[in-house]
Parts: C-alpha cells; sequence; structure tokens
C-alpha cells in the first residue's frame, strides 16, 4: 500500500521516521561497546580499501602511479614506467603496515 504525501502519508511519515530514530538509538546504546570497536575499525577498512586499489593495478596495468604520471606526461620509458611500478608496491606495503597497526590498536589498545 503505497501512500503518497497526502495527509495520510505525512502523518505516518512523521510517525515512523521518529519511531525508528528511536529504536535505532536504543539499539546502539545498548551495543555501546560493539559501536566503539567498530569505529576504531575505519582506519583498517580504509587501508584495507587502498591497498586493494593499488594492488588491484599490479595484475591488472597501468599501475595507479602510472596512471597518476601519465597525467603530467604521456610519454613514460620502461625505467619509468618499472619505477612506478616500484612506488606502487612500496605504497602497497605502506597500507599493509599501517593498517596492520591500525587494527592491533583498535583491539589492544586501551582508549
Amino acid at each position: 500500500m503505497k501512500y503518497p504525501f497526502t495527509s495520510i502519508g505525512k502523518v505516518i511519515t512523521l510517525v515512523i521516521y521518529p519511531v525508528m530514530i528511536f529504536f535505532i538509538f536504543t539499539v546502539l546504546t545498548a551495543t555501546d561497546w560493539f559501536v566503539a570497536n567498530l569505529l576504531l575499525l575505519v582506519p583498517t577498512l580504509v587501508n584495507g580499501v587502498l591497498l586493494f586499489s593499488f594492488g588491484s593495478t599490479l595484475v591488472y596495468p597501468p599501475t595507479v602511479i602510472e596512471k597518476i604520471a601519465r597525467t603530467m606526461t604521456n610519454d613514460l620509458s620502461e625505467n619509468e614506467v618499472l619505477y612506478c611500478k616500484n612506488v606502487t608496491v612500496v605504497w602497497c606495503f605502506f597500507f599493509t603496515l599501517n593498517g596492520s597497526m591500525a587494527l592491533f590498536l583498535a583491539f589492544f589498545s586501551s582508549l
């Protein structure tokens, strides 16, 4: 049953949204520890996404760094392409170490 924004649709909208928000906040306060730890995992998630983005370009070239370099100049020599690939590998190691440290701190450090 679909209610357009007639009077009954407005009433349902005005009643349902505050009730939903109330229940969401009730659940969040009951699971406060879980939500706090979930927020601590955001840096790990960001590093994981960046690692996947950079790492996938190592398998399926051109690499991210090569794409950035090609925005500055279209003619890249083989040595420059190899250098771009090596820089992408270094970034992958950085994201791995940074994400691992963020994961370790999320679970084993005190707030």
